[in-house]
C-alpha cells in the first residue's frame, strides 16, 4: 500500500514539474482558467505550507547576501518606474518581465516543497533534480513521438492555445523538432534542458546512476530545440569535468557520452524524412558557415548567429546607456530598436544603472549560495557554471527570470542540516 502511494505521489509531482516548466495552456476553456492555474496555485500551496518554507530559511546562514539582493530588486523596480517618469513613455511592459523574476522564484520555490515531500530520501538538491530532470526527459520524449507519429502532434497542437508566433515557427520546416509537450519548445526550453544537464550530472556525482539517463535526454533537448542550449551544456560540462573528475575520467564521459549522442543523432540525420533533413540543416548550419567564412578568411556564424552579433548589437548615445529611454517595445509590439539580445533589451530600457541592479540581485544570490558553509562542493561549483552561463544566455537573449528560481532553490538546499539524507521529510 505504501509503495501504491509512493509511485501515485511521484507521478503526481513530476506531472506538476512537467507542468509548470513546461506550460501546457489548453484552448478548451478561457485564457483566464490558464493563467489562474499557472500562477495561483503556486502561491496557494506556498501559502499553505508558509512554515515548512520557512524552516528552509532558517537553516540559512549567509541570509546577509541574500537581504541585500531582495534590496537590489526593489531598486529595480524602482528605477524602472523612474525611467519611465523620466522619459515620459507609458511603456510598463517591462514591468511585465520584472515580475517574472519573482513568479520564477516563487514557482520553483512551490516545486521545491513538493519535491522534498515526494520523496523521503537524499539531498533537497537530489529530490528537486530528479523531478527537473524528469521533466526534461517527458518533454523530449514527447518530441520524439511526435516526430516518429505526425497524427499525435497535430492533435496536440489543436488543443493547445496558438499565438501568431507559434504559428510562424510551426510554419518553418526547419523547426520540425522544436515541438514538445507545452506548444513550441525554443530559447527557454532550451536553457531548462541545459540546467538539467548540470542537475543530472549533480546525481552522477551522488552516485545516482540514472543521471546518465537524464543527462542524455538533456542534451538531445538541446540539439532539438535550440543551438545556443549546445554551447551553455558543453561549456557547463567541460567546467564540471575539469572540476570534479580526473582528466582520464573526463575523457572517458566524454567518449561514451558523445558515442551514446552521436548514435542517437546519427539516426535522425540519415533519416531520408525531408522534414528530418530540414532539421539537420538548422543544425549544422552555423557549423557549415563558420567553416565556409574560415576558408575565404570572413568570421560567420550562420544566418541567426550573423544577425546577432552584427545586427543586434550597437552603441546607444550615452544618455540612453546610463540611464535608459524607458521603452520596452514599439507601437506594434515589437521590440523596441528591433532587438532581442538580453544585454541591449536591458540596457535600452532603463540603462547600465537599471542593468546592474538586476544583474547584481542575482550576482549577490549567488554569493549567499557560495558564502554558505559548504556540505558539499558540488553546489559550490553548480553555482560558478550558473553565473557563467547566465550571461552567456543574456548575450543571446532575455532569459534571466528563469535564473533567479533555480538559484534561490540551490540557495535553500545548500542551508545548514539541509542536505543530509533524509534531513526533510513531510
Amino acid at each position: 500500500m505504501y509503495r501504491l502511494q509512493y509511485a501515485i505521489r511521484f507521478l503526481f509531482v513530476s506531472s506538476a514539474f512537467v507542468y509548470w516548466l513546461f506550460p501546457i495552456y489548453l484552448s478548451i476553456w478561457p485564457g483566464i482558467v490558464n493563467t489562474s492555474i499557472y500562477h495561483i496555485v503556486p502561491a496557494l500551496y506556498i501559502l499553505f505550507h508558509w512554515r515548512k518554507l520557512t524552516e528552509l530559511f532558517l537553516h540559512i546562514s549567509a541570509k546577509r547576501y541574500f537581504v541585500v539582493s531582495a534590496v537590489f530588486f526593489l531598486f529595480a523596480i524602482f528605477w524602472a518606474l523612474c525611467t519611465i517618469l523620466y522619459n515620459n513613455t507609458s511603456d510598463y511592459s517591462y514591468f511585465m518581465k520584472l515580475f517574472i523574476v519573482i513568479r520564477s522564484i516563487y514557482v520553483d520555490l512551490f516545486l521545491l516543497l513538493l519535491a522534498i515531500q515526494a520523496v523521503p530520501h537524499g539531498t533537497l538538491l537530489e529530490r528537486f533534480s530528479y523531478f527537473w530532470c524528469s521533466a526534461v526527459t517527458v518533454s523530449v520524449l514527447f518530441t520524439v513521438i511526435s516526430l516518429l507519429f505526425p497524427g499525435v502532434r497535430i492533435f496536440w497542437e489543436s488543443i493547445l492555445v496558438r499565438t501568431d508566433i507559434s504559428e510562424q515557427f510551426f510554419e518553418n520546416a526547419m523547426y520540425i523538432t522544436r515541438f514538445g509537450i507545452g506548444g513550441f519548445a525554443g530559447f527557454l526550453n532550451t536553457i531548462i534542458a541545459s540546467i538539467a544537464v548540470i542537475l543530472s550530472y549533480y546525481l552522477l556525482e551522488r552516485g545516482r546512476s540514472i543521471g546518465l539517463f537524464f543527462l542524455f535526454f538533456s542534451l538531445l533537448g538541446n540539439l532539438f530545440y535550440g543551438r545556443i542550449g549546445i554551447l551553455l551544456s558543453a561549456v557547463a560540462l567541460l567546467f564540471l569535468f575539469i572540476r570534479t573528475l580526473s582528466l582520464r575520467k573526463s575523457l572517458k564521459h566524454i567518449f561514451w557520452g558523445s558515442l551514446v549522442l552521436g548514435v542517437v543523432s546519427g539516426i535522425f540525420l540519415l533519416s531520408d524524412d525531408p522534414l528530418l533533413e530540414a532539421w539537420k540543416i538548422w543544425l549544422m548550419q552555423p557549423v557549415e558557415d563558420f567553416l565556409t567564412g574560415l576558408s575565404i578568411g570572413q568570421l560567420s556564424f550562420g544566418s541567426s548567429g550573423d544577425k546577432l552579433v552584427y545586427g543586434m548589437y550597437f552603441w546607444p548615445d550615452d544618455t540612453t546607456f546610463l540611464l535608459g529611454d524607458g521603452r520596452y517595445t514599439n507601437s506594434d509590439e515589437s521590440y523596441y530598436m528591433h532587438t532581442d539580445a538580453g544585454f541591449m533589451r536591458i540596457i535600452l530600457y532603463f540603462g547600465l544603472i537599471g542593468a546592474a541592479f538586476v544583474y547584481g540581485s542575482f550576482i549577490l544570490l549567488i554569493l549567499a549560495v557560495l558564502s554558505t558553509p559548504q556540505k558539499e562542493k558540488f553546489i559550490l561549483y553548480m553555482s560558478e557554471i550558473l553565473t557563467v552561463i547566465f550571461f552567456l544566455t543574456e548575450y543571446k537573449g532575455e532569459a534571466y527570470p528563469l535564473y533567479f528560481g533555480i538559484a534561490m532553490v540551490i540557495f535553500l538546499c545548500n542551508g545548514k542540516d539541509t542536505c543530509s539524507e533524509g534531513a526533510y521529510n513531510a
